[in-house]
């Protein structure tokens, strides 16, 4: 196995492999960062997701903890889709984003009595325990 160096130095990168060294621009190095409980809540609360926990409960059972093939693939914590199949984002962070839209669209609060009502009004899950199991790992996290 190649043991591969990268040290970041302003704008540009020294990448030491085997005694070679090539200079490289950063700005065509892009670091993933996978997505975690403390990411994803901290970026629902940055967008002023309503019901940010709740919602953070939703990705972690929809993604089974971020370790779906759908999450790995599209970076879609959520399960959206279409007629034609997953929606697929650039980041994760795109996809807590584009929740913020569809939340904005679609939640009204003065015609649900809560955010549960609201997920089940929609028909947001085909799952029959679907909010009983978002409401266990919102208590879990509670804690």
């Amino acid at each position: 196995m190649m043991k591969i160096t990268l040290l970041v130095i302003m704008s540009f990168a020294f990448i030491s492999n085997a005694g070679e060294q090539n200079l490289i621009d950063c700005s065509v190095v892009q670091r993933v960062i996978k997505p975690s409980t403390d990411l994803v809540l901290k970026e629902l609360r940055r967008l002023e997701v309503k019901h940010p926990r709740t919602v953070l409960a939703q990705s972690i059972l929809e993604t089974g903890h971020y370790k779906s093939k759908l999450t790995r693939t599209h970076n879609n914590l959520f399960g959206f889709r279409t007629a034609k199949g997953y929606l697929k984002f650039g980041s994760w962070k795109e996809c807590c984003a584009y929740y913020k839209r569809w939340q904005d669209r679609h939640y009204k609060p003065k015609n649900h009595a809560n955010y549960y009502a609201f997920l089940v009004d929609v028909g947001y899950a085909e799952d029959p325990q679907y909010i009983t199991k978002v409401k266990t790992i919102v208590n879990e996290y509670n804690r």
